[in-house]
């Protein structure tokens, strides 16, 4: 798949979210040529009125090793981001648009770090290896969790499981997440560069509604079932660790 499709797809996977549990009907405000319900020909628009120096960097799939290359994948994503933020203005309701921007919480977390502070890119950089050593154990674990996903979105048990239930069920599930990537840095990097890449796993991760997961993960975590998950927060943390796929390459 190329960049440009790998970002699409998953700048238009994120709105899915909200998209499937609202009914707002298309207002006449706003962008008048953006059509709820179509979100990737938004997307698609969006990039095709990229400027010319910054469309090279949808065909760019190497990890970007130089901070000029950064800022390039940084205002193409951003760019899409502004589109986001336009179609959610309009065609998604207040309360699912608040869901909507704490999911995507760590992404933008992430994004500002990485284009904005000049430290974490210096370290970035310092440490840009080690995520191409574990690049393919990267993809591994976001697919291993990705298939929980599809299985949960199928099983009808998910609806009668009551909220506690599924708040450990997803602390656990993102403990399980960040452990994949955490160990394979452990194994294959130095140690301060599995440190660095466990931070930036954390970072995408965070979401704003579970800020209390980890005083239970390391107390129950490391020993529970992960085989029944909160959907919708499980859903977000694979597709918002697809920032990652884009930002160093597919």
């Amino acid at each position: 798949m190329l960049p440009k499709q790998v970002l699409i797809c998953f700048l238009a996977g994120i709105l899915q979210i909200p998209l499937v549990l609202s009914d707002k009907q298309p207002d006449s405000s706003g962008n008048s040529s953006i059509v709820c319900g179509n979100a990737r020909k938004v997307l698609n628009d969006c990039f095709n009125n990229l400027p010319p120096e910054l469309l090279k960097f949808l065909s760019i799939s190497k990890i970007p090793v130089t901070k000029s290359e950064i800022v390039g994948k940084c205002d193409v994503f951003q760019q899409g981001m502004k589109c986001i933020d336009e179609y959610t203005k309009k065609c998604i309701e207040a309360e699912k648009r608040k869901l909507f921007d704490s999911t995507v919480f760590g992404a933008k977390s992430f994004l500002k770090k990485l284009c904005y502070d000049s430290h974490f890119q210096a370290d970035y950089l310092r440490h840009k290896e080690c995520f191409v050593f574990i690049e393919d154990d990267w993809q591994r674990c976001s697919s291993q969790f990705l298939t929980i996903l599809t299985e949960e979105l199928h099983s009808v048990d998910n609806r009668s499981k009551n909220i506690s239930n599924k708040f450990m069920q997803f602390c656990c599930s993102r403990y399980a997440y960040e452990q994949c990537i955490g160990n394979s840095a452990k194994i294959k990097c130095h140690k301060t560069s599995a440190n660095f890449v466990e931070n930036v796993v954390q970072i995408l991760s965070r979401e704003r509604h579970f800020h209390n997961c980890k005083r239970y993960e390391d107390l129950l975590c490391s020993s529970a079932e992960t085989n029944s998950i909160n959907v919708f927060v499980l859903y977000s943390i694979v597709v918002i660790s697809s920032i990652f796929t884009y930002i160093v390459g597919d």
